[in-house]
């Protein structure tokens, strides 16, 4: 494993946190640095993908400011508010905790769950720089699925007050709808972009499900934490495998 590329990753993830504790908008402007590097190294298909992430992002994110549709977040779990250090801790745990599920759930299925962007790039510097850089990819889409899930969250119940003789489902709808109109737009814009196999829609429709469930209890963070390494610990040429027979274990080669 490069230690260069392991040491940029980490450098780039702790920057992240930083900035983004500091403001959201401060990472948002990391992240488009990194898109700005990787834009002209990705295939036109994977090029289309995030660029159409990012404007969609931006584009709802605007309009969802703009009518105030949108409310800070105060991350929470059993009535218990979590806050700075103990927030972070508590995130990195718990997406250490789903990369090691996703593992599990990889090694069961015969194809790859999630797609991770490759970078066309060659050199020392563009080398130490892949894996951060298809980490942060992974953030951004992470923040389209967030966006959306957000945006009809917000507006189901104006889409369901116009739908006659579904009253009494009403606080279903409001709640269910948007989880899976964002979990299923998601994978599969995931799923074209990378060409996987229908059959890993099941697998990544959990995981985005598992995300949204960590956003609504301790905020985006989890799934971040989980989307940035386990995309930077495959580019840097990190295999996750399943050890033992009942498919417990987890090995780093």
């Amino acid at each position: 494993m490069p230690i260069s590329a392991l040491m940029v990753a980490i450098i780039a993830f702790l920057l992240y946190l930083f900035l983004s504790s500091l403001n959201p908008l401060f990472g948002s402007v990391l992240l488009l640095m990194f898109f700005a590097w990787a834009f002209p190294n990705l295939d036109e298909k994977l090029a289309g993908f995030y660029l159409f992430l990012l404007l969609i992002s931006l584009i709802l994110g605007i309009i969802m400011q703009k009518y105030r549709v949108t409310e800070g977040k105060s991350p929470s779990m059993f009535g218990i508010q979590f806050q700075g250090f103990t927030l972070i801790a508590i995130n990195l745990f718990l997406g250490g905790g789903l990369i090691y599920f996703a593992a599990i759930l990889q090694g069961r299925s015969e194809t790859a769950i999630l797609g991770v962007p490759t970078l066309a790039i060659s050199g020392t510097i563009a080398t130490a720089l892949n894996p951060a850089t298809s980490g942060m990819l992974g953030i951004v889409e992470n923040k389209f699925l967030f966006t959306i899930y957000d945006f009809f969250k917000y507006n189901m119940p104006q889409i369901v007050g116009v739908i006659p003789f579904i009253n009494i489902l009403a606080p279903f709808f409001i709640l269910v709808i948007p989880i899976i109109i964002a979990v299923l737009f998601f994978a599969l814009l995931h799923l074209n972009a990378y060409a996987l196999a229908a059959g890993a829609l099941f697998f990544a429709g959990i995981m985005m499900f598992i995300w949204i469930l960590g956003y609504e209890t301790v905020g985006s963070l989890m799934a971040d934490v989980f989307h940035y390494w386990w995309n930077s610990l495959i580019r840097l040429g990190t295999t996750l495998r399943i050890v033992g027979s009942n498919g417990s274990g987890l090995e780093v080669l």
